[in-house]
């Protein structure tokens, strides 16, 4: 008897905690608003009825031998022990998958404006005081109010300016510089990457030095032609229906994503969550378009990102006359991790040819390769080793992103390798679209199961030199294929009807 009230003590206390582990899992799993009705409906019912089998087994009454009896319990306490662990990993899912929509769908908060104060590698100056007597190079306009407030700052805590020396180019600023004409430079920090885009001052990394670097409030970054453009606000329940997303590939490989910087992937996905079909358009990096934020001056398209991911939205938007009402962005890093997270992925390469990675050369073959992060962003970079070049490089990084999208909607990559997923995307990928537009979506694939047909277009143009409003000189262009940006045009419409398109 005295037994039996041990053990019936005991039981409540294991169902107990085996009913809190499963109703804090529903918690989660109702919360993250992904799941159709249909699976809700479903998980719950396959809940109660182990749950009931867990009271049956705890509470049962009965006349039966003793090793039976034991027998019973212990397999009741394996039972809620599988149960509650199996619940507390998928809340853990459901919580972590809850904390990455959260972050990546979180509106981003302006961090400020870097302005820095360059010298020579090999100059000893180790403070900023030690340049403020000796002349500086600044640009005439490009980020001249974040520059003027960094002045201001150097002024306040040395108590002297240096003697400016305006120019308008960038490569003229570095120049400046390099021949000793002034002993610094103050510049806004993303403006540097101007010069990867120019023969002979790519080396920049290596020749100067950042001595001090001033964070701006945006506030004070004034300029209608340098501040960072907003990114629009898409209309609530957008994603229900046909969208189009801009695919954003930030040339950077530092943690986190800068609000300003260079886009070497600009990829618009046209999706059409009724048909399954998804049309991704593929823009050139060096493509010759207007600015936004230059009132309308023509520049390359990887500079528009300059002024924020907003500003390469409009002037993609301008150039295919559609809106663009979403966009997700990601760094080179967090490619890199997420497709070694997955398990890597098969790519099917149209040409022969050899990359380079940290780790050496990657042979690429006609045909199937399997590329691990490393390699598949070195074959979605590559450009010199391809007869049509970034022409070519464009169609590769959307075949890198269609086997991606293969990748994770089929089979149980997922489900396997849910925790490298998530971890690959913390602090390394973006997106404007609402945590209830992207529910809306996942809901609707879970309900329908249904797989993807994906097309791939590429619009072209030819090599050309020009000057840019980014860069005043004359410098590498594209100037577009108006035939294959109207046919482009007409594919993204197509789609948003809700036509199916024929495989490219």
């Amino acid at each position: 008897m005295i037994r039996n009230k041990i053990w019936r003590r005991i039981a409540a206390v294991v169902f107990l905690v085996t009913l809190a582990a499963v109703g804090y899992a529903a918690y989660r799993f109702v919360r993250l608003n992904m799941l159709p009705q249909k699976y809700l409906l479903a998980l719950g019912a396959a809940a109660a009825a182990v749950l009931a089998l867990c009271a049956f087994l705890l509470f049962k009454k009965g006349r039966h031998r003793n090793h039976i009896r034991q027998l019973r319990r212990i397999l009741a306490c394996v039972l809620c022990a599988v149960v509650a662990g199996g619940s507390l990993y998928a809340a853990d899912v459901a919580g972590r998958l809850q904390s990455t929509v959260d972050t990546t769908t979180a509106k981003t908060q302006t961090t400020g404006t870097k302005v820095g104060v360059y010298v020579l590698a090999e100059d000893e100056a180790a403070a900023v005081s030690d340049v403020t007597g000796d002349p500086a190079g600044v640009l005439t306009q490009l980020g001249r109010s974040a520059v003027d407030a960094a002045l201001a700052q150097i002024e306040s805590a040395t108590g002297s300016t240096p003697q400016l020396t305006e120019t308008d180019s960038m490569t003229d600023l570095a120049d400046l510089l390099y021949n000793g004409d002034v002993r610094s430079i103050v510049v806004k920090e993303s403006y540097l990457q101007l010069l990867d885009d120019v023969d002979g001052y790519t080396d920049y990394a290596s020749r100067m030095r950042l001595l001090q670097e001033y964070t701006i409030d945006s506030a004070d970054d004034t300029d209608d032609d340098t501040a960072i453009t907003e990114v629009p606000e898409p209309e609530a329940g957008a994603a229900g229906s046909a969208f189009v997303m801009y695919l954003s590939g930030s040339d950077t490989r530092e943690a986190g994503l800068p609000e300003s910087t260079r886009s070497d992937v600009n990829i618009l996905a046209v999706v059409n969550p009724d048909t399954h079909e998804i049309l991704l358009v593929n823009t050139p990096r060096d493509y010759y378009i207007p600015n936004p934020a230059g009132g309308g001056a023509l520049d390359k398209l990887t500079h528009l990102g300059l002024n924020g991911v907003g500003n390469s939205m409009q002037g993609l938007a301008g150039l295919y006359e559609i809106s663009i009402p979403y966009y997700a962005q990601i760094n080179f890093t967090g490619f890199e991790t997420l497709i070694d997270a997955v398990g890597g992925v098969d790519v099917n390469s149209p040409f022969a040819f050899t990359t380079f990675t940290d780790g050496g050369a990657t042979q690429v073959v006609q045909g199937m390769n399997h590329f691990n992060g490393a390699q598949a962003l070195a074959f979605a970079r590559e450009r010199h080793a391809l007869a049509a070049g970034d022409n070519e490089r464009g169609r590769n990084q959307m075949l890198v992103i269609e086997a991606v999208i293969q990748k994770l909607t089929s089979g149980t990559t997922i489900l396997t390798h849910y925790s490298a997923i998530l971890d690959s995307l913390s602090g390394m990928f973006r997106t404007n679209m609402s945590s209830d537009d992207l529910s809306t979506f996942v809901r609707q694939q879970l309900d329908s199961g249904a797989s993807w047909h994906v097309t791939r277009y590429a619009v072209s143009g030819y090599d050309d030199e020009q000057p840019s409003y980014s860069l005043p000189s004359p410098n590498y262009v594209m100037q577009p294929n108006w035939d294959t940006v109207a046919e482009a045009k007409s594919l993204i419409a197509q789609v948003l009807a809700g036509e199916t398109l024929q495989d490219s």
